[in-house]
């Protein structure tokens, strides 16, 4: 399977020629939308790409050239799908946002990417207006999801369908596949959200993994997609959204304005015909959980990829028997997507397995020597540096960057074993990294966070197995002395509440603590540091 695999990039690739379809296929729908309403639209390629077209127009004369970074908020929609391609179609950079984000975090994206122009959904706008406005963009165009409802100062583009109606037109920037196309915000090491830049080929890198956790081989196989997990990260954007267009499939989309709702997500892939879905692990748990499906509610869906963390055993196992579905595993991270997973159309799964290493990837477990370790030992999961799927780097921080690599190879920070077999488990972090629900959450930047609290001296935070969530956010605080507390005000919240709610207002609910515990004794080390190694024992 990988012996006779050989890239085959062409001169110029443009993400927006994933929706760029000829002859009859632009007559197949490419997306299925449930609105705020429960009503469904459906658009064709033809329609999708038109909507793009004139979009991309507009937004040219708005002034926006090529190479300028577009950030885009909204919730799942056709707006924010059009968005994307009317952004690489005219050779600009998107800058996904998601709606969940903090004042702080959002502020530091909008900076820090030195984005020209935003495109927003009107119904978040007011969330956002405080940072838009101290970002100081040169260009705000707000998107009604429905109506031309909105009466802000910024400029407005008004209703899908006005956009589809329109006789602008633009044409794709024949960009080269290593030209860089989206900036994806994500919590590095350091606690500082760093700005990952993909390339427009990361699409084609990905398309192995797609077609072999959705076994999706050959031209017959046009699925319908759906997954839970917001349009704003590199794992619904290119496992789902973008791979299903390439393909010629449906994608399904719903807006969601608050937490997952499981019985709302089984409703949805019934009605809808899905066949195949990516659901980030805490998703899939919570449908245990929280339901009581069974495999007769959902007849279409055939294949489930599940990501983000280790899904448990036991929930693989019901999800199989209960809901006659087969579930693929896989891994990959914003830097370098699609790397290793199931394909149990190919090989058999193994329990507590990521699975192999997928078709074009040269990936490799090293010792700290940069040498290959034996089968059933530890080492750190590495990529090949010309890997199609590989990060251009992280924006405006070269250092960083570059500590990524190490000769030849791409160094991913996580741990792990390779058996005799060829397959992978996961055994940790090089770092002390936390991945909670899928989110991966700097311990530096909630405690940065928690100690920006006036009630708070000092804090640490660490990750704690979680069943369902992989790992919960558990932080230890000290507070000051002589600070009220809301206690001993006799207010109606809790410290722990205040403190919980600090957190969510500057990072998100992803990067909010599940506990906070108050320390009077706190232990030490010799320097004096709190002791994380006794408050989380390995």
């Amino acid at each position: 399977m990988h012996a006779d695999f050989e890239w085959d990039l062409p001169e110029t690739y443009n993400l927006a020629e994933s929706a760029h379809k000829t002859g009859e296929a632009r007559n197949l729908t490419a997306l299925v939308h449930r609105d705020d309403h429960g009503r469904a639209h459906r658009f064709t390629y033809a329609e999708l790409d038109d909507a793009a077209s004139a979009l991309g127009a507009q937004l040219r004369e708005a002034g926006l050239e090529p190479g300028d970074r577009i950030a885009l908020c909204f919730p799942q929609s056709p707006e924010l799908l059009v968005a994307h391609l009317a952004t690489y179609r005219i050779g600009c950079l998107a800058v996904p946002l998601s709606v969940l984000l903090g004042q702080e975090s959002l502020a530091h994206s909008l900076e820090h990417s030195n984005a020209s122009a935003l495109l927003a959904d009107a119904t978040v706008y007011d969330q956002i207006e405080e940072p838009v406005a101290a970002a100081d963009l040169p260009t705000e165009l707000v998107v009604d999801l429905e109506a031309e409802a909105y009466d802000g100062p910024n400029r407005h583009l008004g209703a899908f369908a006005h956009r589809v109606s329109s006789d602008r037109s633009s044409e794709i920037v024949a960009t080269k596949p290593d030209e860089p196309a989206i900036i994806v915000y994500t919590s590095g090491t350091s606690g500082t959200p760093k700005g990952v830049v993909q390339r427009h080929q990361y699409l084609i890198g990905t398309l192995p993994g797609y077609q072999c956790w959705f076994h999706c081989f050959g031209d017959e196989h046009r699925e319908r997609v759906w997954t839970p997990a917001e349009w704003a990260w590199a794992g619904s954007l290119f496992d789902a959204v973008f791979p299903t267009l390439a393909c010629g499939g449906t994608v399904v989309s719903s807006v969601r304005r608050s937490g997952f709702d499981p019985a709302d997500a089984l409703a949805l892939l019934e009605r809808f015909d899905v066949s195949r879905s990516f659901m980030p692990s805490t998703a899939m748990w919570q449908i245990r959980e929280e339901t009581e499906p069974s495999a007769g509610d959902l007849d279409a869906l055939e294949v489930v990829m599940c990501g983000g963390e280790k899904l448990p055993e036991p929930v693989k196992e019901w999800a199989e028997r209960e809901l006659a579905i087969v579930v693929n595993e896989a891994y990959g991270q914003t830097e370098a997507n699609a790397m290793i997973g199931d394909c149990q159309v190919l090989y058999e799964s193994k329990p507590d397995s990521m699975g192999r290493i997928y078709p074009g990837h040269e990936c490799a477990i090293l010792d700290e020597d940069l040498e290959p370790v034996e089968p059933g030992s530890v080492g750190q999961i590495a990529l090949e540096r010309s890997d199609p799927v590989l990060f251009a780097g992280y924006l405006g921080d070269k250092e960083a960057t570059e500590e990524c690599y190490d000769g030849g190879w791409y160094l991913t920070g996580d741990l792990a074993r390779l058996d005799e077999d060829g397959y992978v488990t996961f055994a940790g972090r090089a770092d002390n990294l936390i991945i909670s629900s899928g989110y991966r959450v700097s311990p530096t930047a909630v405690e940065a966070a928690l100690c920006r609290a006036p009630t708070v001296a000092n804090a640490a935070v660490g990750g704690v197995s979680d069943e369902e969530r992989g790992q919960r956010i558990v932080a230890y605080v000290l507070l000051e002395t002589d600070v009220e507390t809301p206690a001993e005000a006799n207010e109606e919240t809790t410290l722990e509440d205040d403190l919980r709610q600090h957190v969510r207002d500057r990072l998100g609910p992803h990067k909010t603590p599940h506990e906070i515990e108050v320390l009077e004794d706190p232990p030490r080390t010799r320097t004096g540091k709190l002791d994380r190694a006794t408050l989380f024992p390995s």
